[in-house]
């Protein structure tokens, strides 16, 4: 009996938490498809300088170059907030502007 009663719940933890899953599958495809390239960026710095001992810089004669690995760090959450804003306001009014005046002044603030 007491094994009937686990499974069930286990059941119903994976029920839920799929439900969840599915729901939140477009904010999570949107939050992806706005940071992924910064996250693959600033990524790709710290791998070279974990490994090499020094960041890339793809124009030798500027040192400050590989500064703007420090400065694309605070875009990951910051794309990440616009995305969910955006299509919160999306799905909630069914037009963008909402959304896009919210990302705006949050972004220029």
């Amino acid at each position: 009996m007491y094994k009937r009663a686990k499974l069930a719940v286990i059941g119903a933890a994976i029920i839920i938490v799929g439900a969840l899953l599915a729901h939140f599958t477009h904010y999570a495809t949107i939050i992806l498809s706005l940071s992924l390239g910064f996250i693959i960026l600033v990524g790709g710095q710290y791998l070279a300088m974990w490994l090499g001992g020094k960041l890339i810089n793809p124009v030798p004669t500027s040192p400050v170059v590989p500064l703007s690995t420090i400065i694309a760090i605070q875009f990951i959450p910051l794309l990440a907030i616009i995305g969910v804003i955006s299509t919160f306001t999306w799905r909630r009014t069914g037009t963008s502007l909402p959304g896009a005046l919210i990302c705006g002044l949050l972004v220029t603030w």
